[in-house]
C-alpha cells in the first residue's frame, strides 16, 4: 500500500475512546514511570478524571470546541482546588493536534483564571513520546494497523489541517503591522451561486465555483477555526481579515471593498500573499489559504453583494460584540 493509501485509510480511522484512553494509560506509565499511578471512580475525584498519583490528575478533553473546553477546564480546575485533595496540576489529554501549538495553549492559558496549574497534551505529542520510549509496537488500534503505523504515517508528514489554518492566522498577525453563525447547507449554497454569478461570468463563474467545490472540506475548517478562535483571541482572524481586503484592493485597483471581483485569479493571488514564505509549496498550506480567502468572500468581505445580502463577517462581529 503506498504512503498516500495508507495515510488515506487511516486518516478515515478516528481512535475510538477506549484505544485513546489506553494510548494515555501508557503514555503515563512511561513518562511518570517513578510514581503509583491508580485509576480512580467516580466517587473518588471532584471530576471526572480516569487516573491519578500523589499530586496529580489526569482527564480526557471530550468538548467539541474552544469555549466548551475553556468553560470544562475552568470549572474542573475550581472544583479541584476547593476539594481536600493536595493535588498540584491537572493532566489533560486530546485528539486535538491543535493543542500542540504553543500559541494556542498560550491563549487558553490566558483566558482560564484558576491559581492550579494545567496542562493539555495532544495526540500527536503523546505519539512522540511513546515512539521515543519504544512503547508503540505494544500497542494497537485498529486490526492490522499499529500505532506506530499512525504515527509513522500520519503524523510524520501529513500536516493537520487545523494548525496549518491556525500558522496561517498566526502569520499575518506578526508580520502585519497592528492597525458564526450554523446555516443550513441547502441555503448557504443557494446564496453562494447567487453571489458567485453577481461577481462573475460565464466560464469565470464556473471556475469559481469548481475552487468552492475543491476546497469546501478546507472551508468547514476554516469556519469551525474562526468560531473556536475568535472566542479565545480575535486579534488573528482581524489581522488576517485586514490583509485580505487589503491585497484585493490593490489587485482592483478601485478603493472599494464590493467591486465586482471578475477575476477568479485574484483569489489565487490573495491566497498566495497568507502563505508563509517557509511553507509556499505546501500543498496543504495552499489549499488552507485558498479555503481562507473564499470563506470571507462567501462573508461578504470583498466582492459586490446582492440586494439584502447578509452582514459581512466583521459587521457580524460587531454587532456580537456590542
Amino acid at each position: 500500500m503506498s504512503k498516500p493509501q495508507l495515510q488515506k485509510k487511516l486518516k478515515a480511522k478516528r481512535i475510538d475512546d477506549k484505544s485513546f484512553l489506553n494510548i494515555c494509560r501508557s503514555y503515563i506509565k512511561s513518562k511518570y514511570s517513578f510514581y503509583t499511578i491508580s485509576d480512580s471512580t467516580a466517587s473518588e475525584l471532584p471530576i471526572n478524571a480516569f487516573s491519578y498519583n500523589q499530586n496529580k490528575l489526569f482527564k480526557i478533553l471530550k468538548s467539541a470546541s474552544n469555549a466548551k473546553i475553556l468553560e470544562e477546564i475552568t470549572n474542573d480546575l475550581n472544583n479541584v482546588s476547593s476539594s481536600k485533595l493536595e493535588i498540584e496540576k491537572v493532566v489533560y489529554f486530546a485528539q486535538n493536534n491543535i493543542y500542540s501549538d504553543p500559541k494556542t495553549l498560550e491563549q487558553i492559558r490566558n483566558k482560564v483564571y484558576s491559581k492550579l496549574p494545567f496542562e493539555i497534551i495532544s495526540l500527536h505529542q503523546i505519539l512522540l513520546s511513546l515512539n521515543k520510549s519504544s512503547s508503540l509496537n505494544s500497542l494497537t488500534l485498529v486490526p492490522r494497523n499499529s500505532l506506530h503505523d499512525l504515527y509513522s504515517s500520519e503524523y510524520s508528514y501529513v500536516e493537520d489541517e487545523q494548525s496549518v489554518i491556525s500558522d496561517i492566522f498566526n502569520y499575518i498577525f506578526n508580520s502585519t503591522e497592528k492597525i458564526v453563525f450554523e446555516r443550513p447547507t441547502e441555503i448557504r449554497l443557494q446564496k453562494l451561486m447567487r453571489k458567485i454569478n453577481k461577481n462573475f461570468v460565464d466560464n469565470f463563474a464556473i471556475t469559481v465555483k469548481n475552487m468552492f467545490n475543491v476546497n469546501w472540506r478546507y472551508i468547514l475548517s476554516v469556519e469551525a477555526y474562526i468560531t473556536d478562535q475568535i472566542v479565545i483571541d480575535d486579534r488573528h482572524i482581524l489581522a488576517t481579515y485586514n490583509k485580505i481586503r487589503n491585497e484585493y484592493i490593490m489587485l482592483a485597483k478601485i478603493p472599494d471593498y464590493e467591486c465586482p471581483v471578475n477575476d477568479p485569479r485574484h483569489i489565487i493571488t490573495i491566497a498566495k500573499s497568507i502563505i508563509p514564505q517557509d511553507k509556499s509549496h505546501s500543498e496543504t498550506y495552499f489549499s488552507s489559504a485558498n479555503a481562507i480567502v473564499l470563506y470571507f468572500f462567501e462573508m461578504c468581505d470583498f466582492g459586490n453583494k446582492y440586494e439584502g445580502e447578509q452582514l459581512s463577517f466583521i459587521q457580524q462581529f460587531n454587532d456580537r460584540n456590542k
